[in-house]
């Protein structure tokens, strides 16, 4: 049997591979951002002529663009195994599948420059907050973050840069239609909605430098990054405990002191508290801070593990902790365990780690630990009026020299514009980042090196609009949605009930 593509299938396939490739390369990685607008036009251009001419070529083309942006931007999950990335894959075009079949379905009752940025802040925004498999690698709004336009996220957060891309990409469509039509019809480029919101997303960038609270100086602020095995640790290594070692050599050749020092996840296996041998080598660290010292250890309580973050003072004197919330499904825990948790592909994790049930503020310094910055919800929860720095313990060894470390690393920085707040992204094995509240990167260590990294850094609470009043937009975009939805419905049933009288 042959099977036979036409040529314009064939050029659709082509167009959905070219879109695909262009998403994965913007990203920050690659570092070529403007092809964010190619990945989202071509989207566009398959989501419009699906409506057009009902072909499903248009539909598979969309998924397929998505599914290749996907794996390009999670390709490290093949580090744990074929099975991880099938499964990725198959959620993937699930997402992708109910996206456009949504996105399809959504009434044309306001323009495509309003509908397709306001479908796609709500697609991020439902991505972000399932139960179970939330995910936030994959916003586009990191594709910004070195540009000058990602200072609009202080007022919408990584929504509003969603939304601009987006709204810039149906632009582009626009202007393509234009071109390759006979009729030249300017009226969508004058339309009062577009004229409007072309305005308002200029409004935002000349208010975004609006400071809510003014800084408070600034911190030296230092990280140590010890590990530069570029593959899993041998038994000897294991045993001679390589990682913590190589973390307080490091710390005890500082011969300065810092307003906060910080060891990144995972530097010490160890509880500090129950290991005095530990603490007692910690405390010569402890006298090179004039703050707080932060470092990250798994403690045990009642038969439950905690990944936990400690804060002390240069005393060695136990200031506080606090314990990831948000756990890594699959990573550090078992989801549905009770169903589950019995299949032996899961022995490896175990009864995994108990989620923390707080937020802590020590002495200015907010602490997340790794997955949990990649949710702007869980950074913005946990800063509050005593917040003066934003701290990211995390420790992705595991992912070697993919581009994962640049993306978590990314996210980090878009956190501290969405807040106006300065960060540190304190990573076991790299990239390693201080970063200023504007998101500028102040001082970074490349992947798999064993350094230290120390600058001033600003000190001050979270100065930002976005801050204040929190994700806005997406609450919008779901409002806008739904009403679309169900203003169409109630028509519909209306519809029905007058033609039966």
């Amino acid at each position: 049997m042959k099977i036979k593509i036409s040529r314009s299938s064939a050029s659709v396939i082509l167009f959905a591979c070219i879109a695909g490739l262009s998403g994965v390369f913007s990203q920050q990685q690659y570092g070529i951002w403007p092809l964010i607008f190619v990945f989202v036009s071509f989207q566009i251009y398959f989501l419009e002529n699906f409506r057009k001419l009902k072909s499903k070529e248009y539909k598979v083309a969309f998924i397929t663009s998505w599914v290749i942006y996907a794996v390009g931007m999670c390709s490290w999950l093949s580090l744990f195994g074929v099975p991880a990335l099938i499964a990725f894959v198959a959620i993937q075009i699930v997402f992708a599948y109910l996206f456009f079949e949504g996105i399809t379905r959504v009434p044309i009752k306001l323009p495509i420059f309003i509908i397709y940025p306001f479908c796609w802040v709500v697609f991020e925004f439902i991505q972000a907050n399932l139960p179970y498999i939330s995910f936030s690698w994959l916003t586009y709004s990191t594709t910004l973050v070195q540009t000058p336009i990602s200072q609009i996220a202080r007022i919408g957060g990584g929504a509003l840069l969603t939304f601009t891309i987006v709204f810039v990409s149906v632009f582009i469509f626009m202007i393509f239609d234009y071109f390759n039509s006979e009729s030249k019809s300017t009226k969508e480029f004058k339309h009062p909605l577009f004229v409007l919101t072309f305005i308002l997303l200029i409004s935002f960038y000349f208010l975004a430098p609006i400071t809510l609270h003014d800084t408070e100086g600034k911190k030296l602020v230092t990280t140590i990054q010890g590990n530069d095995k570029n593959r899993y640790l041998t038994q000897e290594e294991l045993e001679d405990e390589y990682i913590e070692n190589s973390h307080l050599d490091l710390a005890s050749q500082i011969d300065f002191k810092s307003d906060v020092l910080i060891f990144p996840e995972s530097a010490f296996n160890d509880d500090p508290e129950d290991d005095e041998e530990l603490k007692s080598a910690l405390s010569n660290s402890a006298k090179q801070t004039r703050n707080v010292m932060v470092l990250n250890s798994i403690a045990t309580e009642n038969n439950k593990d905690f990944n936990r973050n400690y804060f002390y003072d240069n005393k060695m004197n136990l200031l506080g902790t606090y314990d990831k919330k948000r756990l890594v499904p699959f990573g550090e825990y078992v989801p549905l365990d009770s169903l589950i948790g019995s299949w032996s592909i899961f022995d490896e994790i175990g009864t995994g780690f108990s989620p923390g049930a707080k937020d802590e503020t020590i002495r200015g310094v907010t602490t997340l630990i790794c997955f949990e910055s990649a949710f702007s919800s869980d950074v913005r929860q946990a800063l509050n009026k005593d917040s003066r720095l934003l701290v990211i313990t995390t420790n992705n060894r595991s992912y070697q020299r993919t581009g994962n470390s640049v993306q978590h690393r990314t996210l980090t920085q878009l956190r501290s514009i969405e807040n106006g707040i300065a960060s540190v992204h304190a990573s076991v094995s790299g990239s390693s980042a201080l970063i200023e509240r504007d998101g500028k990167i102040v001082s970074q260590t490349e992947l798999f090196e064993r350094t230290v990294i120390s600058e001033e850094l600003s000190w001050g609470r979270p100065d930002s609009i976005y801050a204040k009043i929190g994700d806005w937009l997406s609450l919008l975009a779901l409002l806008v949605v739904i009403y679309l939805y169900l203003s169409s419905k109630g028509k519909s049933t209306w519809r029905s009930r007058t033609s039966k009288k």
